[in-house]
């Protein structure tokens, strides 16, 4: 993830100008709106109270005039016709009329009207004329289906006064009743609650128009002012972003208020002068390590080149065979191991310094010198070799550092294999039957403690077949993910089943089962691991790269066919297919005038004879060479192809590797023990 781009993507994306104003400015819009509606509300709430009060004042008092006037008339329409009685003047239509008449004066709002109920609630006067005198209010309730009408009604025959709210559909009024003196009416002014309440409209219209016009003008003066206070913030993260883009001398705004923003601006320069020094410290550092890294590699090339890759300084006569490798878990490490071949002697160590890194690798390199100083005075016996080693190794000591050892001196004429363990790990040894122990042997201090110190050494033989395999605890203390070792138990395990490989088999093996065993975890401590293998006697010839040379390969495969003893008619079919490949050398390993040797080797295993063949010519793998086409004219077949090809199909095993500058032709051929 390229969290570097994704801020640069971000930052350089379609954000909205000045968002924290206008977050900020609709913030206190909406704060605005919602004051408003909530005192617009309480106002009207209030409003509507008084409102409402007026209003039934209003049309009680126009009721209350009404009425007298109503009274008024009748009394004197009464005098006028000589006392009539009540009830029979009210049965005259003229009178009906008259009274109508005085009532539609009185008018409180432009939408008002009248009724007048007599005392069983039959509409005298409606807006209605239909209803007059046929209908009562209470079926006119039933046929509305409204409550609050038939209440109304029975309020009003039974000659109470006051004020009630009616519906009508969809309609809401407010009736204002009493009755109409010693006649048992009743009269009313009906008033729809939208005339009632039409001057509080204007009200809340006039005040709605001056709170938008205010509302646009506070939003524009809110958003310019915002806008003003924080503009020196985008200025800040313009430059953050310039900032995250690597340029550190970008200029911040000047902000002279000391306010959050000023204290921001500061926090902001504060950082940007952190990362200047963290930057310039991280390039000194980045530079510092790269230099220590390459010297380590340089180190870590020196120590591993200190290390014998090859053995070809062994004799072959001696019929042994060695291979071995070093797994560093740093750049450098403490592991060491040699082979010094001196006198019919082969003298070799395999250790692991205390400690890790440097002064391990120091130590483990003066320590590979002195072994060889000390083989040359003390050839005959591995416990000499150890005293002289830790003798010179103790001497001004003053890091206190040591090393556990395994020192083995074995004699090639007498194939006795003397050693002695310095605090060691046991070696391994695998029988001739391929039974495998670990060689016992005194527990001695381990080198550089003391400087006087008799070790105790061992004589054994180590006769033909015989393997010895020696290694540092980074093998047998490797650890998995669950942290469980390699260990003893597993090793011995996997020996039985690769004891009789060859040495460079049986390590290549160990490493990759090592491998396989921590399964990607990071490796704790060094690996080292040497094995040494007895085989029969060898046969030997070096040969020079001339055709006149092969003639000498009839004697020396005489000689090799007696030493290991096989029949003619394999003779013949081993000359032919080592001749072949020895001829493929001259001809071709060398570049032409050029001189150079060819050594061929053969010994037996236990079920093969094996003919190894080196040059150290160009570097060419035979076994990747085409299969010849053994049906062509001569004239038309590849160079060489017929040769190789003899060779392969005679022998059983054809393998080649390239080590070093040598290349190494193995042909095995298996045969009756």
């Amino acid at each position: 993830m390229n969290t570097e781009n994704d801020y640069i993507k971000f930052s350089d994306s379609m954000m909205p100008q000045n968002s924290i104003a206008v977050r900020i400015g609709l913030t206190i819009l909406g704060i605005a709106i919602a004051v408003f509606v909530i005192g617009l509300v309480a106002y009207i709430s209030i409003q509507e109270d008084r409102v409402k009060e007026e209003a039934v004042i209003t049309a009680h008092y126009s009721l209350k005039e009404t009425a007298l006037n109503v009274e008024k008339y009748l009394v004197r329409e009464q005098y006028n016709r000589e006392g009539l009685p009540m009830n029979a003047l009210l049965q005259d239509s003229m009178v009906i009329d008259s009274i109508r008449h005085i009532m539609d004066k009185m008018h409180p709002y432009h939408h008002s009207y009248n009724i007048l109920l007599d005392n069983d609630g039959k509409y005298i006067i409606c807006p209605d004329k239909s209803f007059e005198g046929k209908l009562t209010i209470f079926q006119r309730a039933e046929t509305l289906n409204e409550p609050s009408l038939d209440s109304l009604g029975v309020r009003m025959t039974s000659g109470a006064e006051g004020m009630k709210e009616v519906s009508s559909g969809n309609h809401t009024s407010m009736a204002i009743y009493a009755p109409l003196g010693e006649t048992g009416w009743s009269m009313a002014v009906v008033c729809p609650r939208l005339d009632v309440f039409a001057s509080l409209a204007d009200v809340f219209k006039y005040a709605l128009l001056a709170f938008i016009l205010g509302l646009i003008a506070m939003g524009i003066s809110s958003f310019l002012a915002i806008r003003h206070f924080t503009s020196p913030l985008e200025q800040i993260s313009s430059s953050a972003t310039r900032i995250a883009q690597g340029d550190l001398n970008v200029t911040l705004p000047e902000i002279k208020v000391k306010d959050e923003m000023w204290h921001l601006r500061e926090s902001f320069a504060y950082m940007q002068e952190s990362l200047r020094k963290y930057i310039k410290e991280l390039t000194e550092t980045t530079a510092n390590n790269e230099r220590i890294k390459s010297e380590l590699a340089i180190a870590r090339k020196i120590q591993l080149d200190m290390i014998p890759k090859t053995f070809m300084h062994i004799p072959d006569y001696a019929g042994i065979e060695f291979y071995a490798t070093l797994l560093p878990a740093k750049e450098v490490g403490g592991d060491l191991y040699d082979i010094f071949v001196y006198q019919d002697k082969i003298c070799f160590i395999v250790g692991d310094v205390s400690g890790k890194g440097v002064p391990a690798a120091m130590y483990m390199a003066m320590t590979m010198r002195v072994f060889r100083i000390a083989c040359r005075h003390h050839i005959n016996s591995a416990e000499e070799i150890a005293e002289a080693l830790g003798r010179t190794m103790a001497e001004n000591n003053v890091s206190d550092m040591f090393i556990t050892a395994f020192i083995g001196v074995l004699d090639m004429k007498t194939h006795q294999l003397g050693y002695c363990n310095a605090g060691h790990n046991l070696p391994m040894l695998v029988s001739p039957s391929g039974k495998c122990s670990y060689l016992k042997s005194e527990t001695n201090i381990p080198l550089g403690i003391l400087e006087r110190f008799d070790y105790e050494g061992y004589t054994m033989d180590f006769p033909e077949g015989s393997k010895l395999l020696v290694y540092t605890d980074g093998l047998t203390e490797a650890e998995n993910e669950e942290r469980k070792l390699f260990g003893e138990d597993r090793l011995t395990s996997i020996m039985q089943k690769i004891g009789k490989s060859s040495p460079r088999e049986i390590i290549e093996s160990l490493n990759g089962y090592v491998k396989r065993f921590t399964d990607g975890t990071e490796q704790s401590d060094d690996l080292t691991i040497l094995c040494i293998s007895k085989v029969k006697n060898v046969n030997r010839i070096v040969l020079k790269n001339d055709m006149k040379e092969v003639a000498r390969l009839k004697g020396f495969m005489r000689e090799t066919s007696s030493m290991i003893g096989f029949s003619e008619d394999m003779l013949l079919s081993l000359n032919l297919a080592v001749e072949e490949a020895v001829v493929n050398v001259i001809n071709y390993a060398y570049p032409e005038g050029v001189e150079g040797d060819i050594e061929l080797c053969a010994y037996k295993t236990s079920d093969s004879v094996v003919f190894e063949l080196k040059d150290q010519g160009i570097a060419f793998d035979p076994t990747k060479v085409g299969e010849a086409d053994t049906t062509s004219d001569l004239d038309e077949r590849q160079i060489g192809g017929l040769g190789i090809f003899l060779t392969k199909e005679m022998m059983d095993i054809v393998e080649y590797r390239r080590d070093g500058n040598t290349n190494i032709l193995t042909m095995k051929k298996t045969i009756m023990s």
